[in-house]
């Protein structure tokens, strides 16, 4: 099963399930979406300006990921 067809047939109990020890089904989807967001913005600068992305100089990446799953 791909990812979109996995997500698109859960039952709306599904999504508050754990899927890990700290992030609900939810947590892991905005990490997908945010991430996926992120990197193609940067591939983008990456070949213009030949810049090192921002997400391989963060250090606490947790944080980064508390943005997309509105746990700031």
């Amino acid at each position: 099963m791909d990812t979109i067809n996995f997500f698109k047939n859960l039952k709306p109990s599904d999504w508050d399930v754990l899927a890990t020890k700290k992030w609900r089904v939810k947590d892991v989807l905005a990490h997908l979406v945010g991430w996926e967001r992120e990197v193609a913005k940067a591939l983008v600068r990456v070949f213009e300006a030949e810049e090192k992305p921002w997400f391989v100089l963060i250090e606490n990446s947790n944080a980064c990921n508390l943005l997309y799953i509105g746990r700031e």
